[in-house]
């Protein structure tokens, strides 16, 4: 083999290893953005048809479709898989009216997002290069979106937690999945680059533990109107410090 054609070939391999190093953020961004459509999808059937949650619901998709289709080109294999996924049942994400269930998301749309909540998180959080690459604050984003989402699914549902699947329980676990995310939470407040951010942090966390109980044990599933608006400051704190964490690396 000649010097030219290995020289060719390790580039060629450097930038395949390269893929999930800059492949992360787009797809953070899509799970993040999909676990909130489906929250607001839920919120709008627990909300009797507010349009507020029809236009979180229209952004938020069009969020998630955006950002599938950059992690689509910069990992054409995985962003495949997942874009195969979601374009099954996204055009389906909605909450409708009938007089024998009032507001409510059709029962196979629900199972279909449920799934994707649960599949993603699952690979999201075993996926080494994703837990321990420096998009830290969008990785807390994510989870905290996927917490609430379940919360938002079990909220709307007639049959509340009875009907999650045991395998959605396990690739999900409400409590199990706060912990980590407070822990990571933790870790960015005292990072290097964390500490200009800290503050910021700190109150994300706070805002996070004054429903943390009726979000991870159902105790409160009245509490959605709360959890949903609580959510968001969470995000746009998380995004603020996300912002201030890229400017000091």
């Amino acid at each position: 083999m000649t010097v030219v054609v290995k020289g060719a070939l390790l580039v060629w391999l450097s930038c395949l290893l390269s893929v999930p190093s800059y492949a992360n953020p787009a797809l953070l961004n899509h799970a993040q953005a999909a676990f909130q459509a489906m929250s607001a999808m839920y919120m709008k059937a627990l909300s009797h048809g507010s349009p507020k949650y029809q236009a979180d619901l229209d952004s938020y998709k069009q969020e998630a479709a955006d950002s599938l289709q950059a992690f689509q080109q910069q990992d054409p294999v995985n962003g495949n898989e997942w874009a195969s996924r979601w374009n099954a049942f996204a055009a389906d994400l909605k909450a409708e009216y009938s007089e024998e269930y009032d507001w409510d998301v059709d029962a196979q749309t629900r199972r279909d997002a449920r799934a994707y909540v649960s599949d993603l998180y699952a690979y999201i959080t075993s996926n080494p290069d994703i837990q321990e690459g420096e998009n830290q604050a969008l990785l807390a984003q994510v989870e905290v979106q996927a917490i609430t989402a379940r919360f938002f699914d079990v909220s709307s549902s007639y049959n509340g937690t009875i009907s999650l699947s045991p395998q959605d329980v396990a690739k999900l676990e409400p409590k199990a999945a706060s912990k980590l995310f407070k822990a990571r939470l933790d870790d960015l407040a005292q990072s290097p680059q964390g500490a200009q951010s800290a503050k910021k942090i700190a109150s994300a966390k706070g805002k996070w533990e004054f429903v943390e109980d009726s979000v991870v044990n159902y105790s409160d599933e009245s509490a959605f109107f709360l959890v949903y608006a609580t959510k968001k400051k969470i995000a746009k704190v998380l995004q603020s410090a996300s912002v201030s964490l890229a400017g000091n690396l």
